[in-house]
């Protein structure tokens, strides 16, 4: 009797146990590409401490938005000249501004925005930085 309880329950572990495949996370799907308007922010937030953890760079090629979760890769492209930078989300922008993106003082530089301050963008999510994800407190 003793011996049947122990073959029942080892074919019950066997059963329950069977092959377990571990499937591949799917891929994180890229929001849609928006259009608005994008301005450029530097000195008064360099050193400070962005959404990601890390600090804040005004030369580095970054954005902050709320519209794109951290650690996408986006190509900003001025409307008006057709110029574009390849940015990092590694910051939030305030939820209701009515800015797009807010670029760092390098990235507005290079999109050639310094001067104005602004320009009419189309932003395109085109991959993920895994490094730049937000820290795990």
């Amino acid at each position: 009797m003793q011996t049947r309880r122990f073959a029942a329950f080892g074919f019950l572990a066997l059963l329950t146990a069977g092959p377990a495949v571990a499937r591949p996370a799917a891929p994180p799907r890229l929001p849609p590409a928006r259009r608005g308007i994008a301005v450029w922010y530097g000195e008064d937030r360099h050193g400070q401490t962005m959404a990601n953890g890390r600090t804040y760079d005004q030369w580095a090629m970054t954005g902050a938005s709320v519209h794109f979760p951290l650690g996408t890769r986006v190509r900003v492209t001025d409307l008006g000249t057709k110029r574009s930078v390849v940015v990092t989300i590694t910051d939030f922008t305030i939820p209701r501004s009515r800015v797009l993106i807010d670029l760092s003082h390098g990235a507005g530089r290079a999109l050639g925005i310094e001067t104005r301050g602004k320009a009419r963008v189309e932003v395109k999510p085109i991959g993920f930085d895994r490094g730049q994800t937000r820290r795990r407190a």
